[in-house]
């Protein structure tokens, strides 16, 4: 049985799963390009203002994108094809990812509570409760289509 049966409560799953795939799949090229851009460009100073004192962050992104893409590959080949097991991975994928991204997050908000003021705190865990909100709908639209594909391969068996 599927958790949920529509995705944002007018799409069916396979047309919600289509959308996120295609626009998971052109945010994360988008950034990926733009990562390659800024690693390639001379003026490294300006990177590392905007970034932070290393480029290690940018190579943490670089790193997202890519698994990002892989991740958007699966959704959207597990989908056309109505394989089962790429779209379980992506939920897997996309559950390690997001939770790295909140230990991630967590650790830089401990690491530079000094430079923030309470404000900046509140805009902050706002923004962590409205992504990841979001994230959880979307894995559980992703395990819901994931449920449906699977008690459609293995109904006939069942019933025999």
């Amino acid at each position: 049985m599927a958790l949920i049966r529509f995705c944002c409560c007018c799409f069916s799953l396979r047309s919600g799963m289509l959308l996120l795939g295609w626009s998971q799949a052109l945010l994360s090229l988008l950034s990926l390009s733009g990562v390659i851009i800024a690693d390639s460009s001379e003026s490294t100073s300006s990177i590392n203002q905007l970034l932070g004192k290393s480029l290690r962050t940018l190579y943490v992104l670089l790193g997202g994108s890519v698994i990002q893409t892989i991740a958007a590959v699966f959704l959207l080949y597990g989908v056309y094809m109505r394989k089962s097991y790429y779209i379980l991975e992506y939920v897997k994928l996309e559950t390690l990812l997001h939770i790295a991204s909140l230990i991630e997050f967590f650790l830089y908000l401990v690491l530079e509570h000094s430079t923030f003021s309470s404000q900046d705190i509140y805009i902050f865990l706002g923004f962590l409760a409205l992504n990841y909100g979001l994230a959880v709908y979307y894995l559980l639209a992703a395990y819901s289509y994931y449920r449906i594909i699977t008690e459609d391969i293995y109904a006939p068996l069942i019933q025999t």
